[in-house]
Order: C-alpha cells, then structure tokens, then sequence
C-alpha cells in the first residue's frame, strides 16, 4: 500500500483517512486493537528507515465505538464520496 519512513506514514494515512495522527496505532497484527481510542489501525512490516503498510482497518464512521471495517473491504462509492 504504502512505503515510507515511519513519519510519512502517519501523515499519509492522516491525510487520506481524515483522521488525526494519535488516533493511528500500528502494529503487526493481521487484527486492530481493541482500544476505542484507535480510529485507524495500520499493520505494518519494516525497520529502519522504510516501512510497508500491509493491511488498514478504520472504524466506521471515523467514531471510537464504529466497527471496524477492513479497508480493502469499504464500499467504494462511500469512500469516493467520503474522499471527496
């Protein structure tokens, strides 16, 4: 999906979604946490300087108790509408 330094995932993933950057957790899980403070969870692979962004999960409705949704999984006609 992505691959960046670890900064510029969080920006990117801030600025695609809409959400804010301490709402993002990561991980390398193939499952978010069950933490109602993470809207977007990330599973990432890398070290160093470069990371790979595997899998998104994101709540629905960008809210603390939404469903978590696969991002892969999000009706497309709702994402291009949310994105504009």
């Amino acid at each position: 999906m992505y691959r960046e330094n670890f900064q510029g995932l969080v920006d990117k993933l801030s600025k695609k979604y809409g959400v804010e950057k301490d709402k993002i957790f990561f991980g390398n899980a193939d499952t978010p946490p069950n933490a109602p403070e993470c809207i977007l969870y990330a599973s990432a692979i890398g070290m160093g300087r470069e990371y790979t962004c595997v899998t998104v999960w994101i709540r629905e409705g960008l809210k603390e108790d939404g469903s978590w949704i696969n991002e892969s999984m999000r009706d497309p006609i709702k994402r291009t509408e949310k994105e504009g």
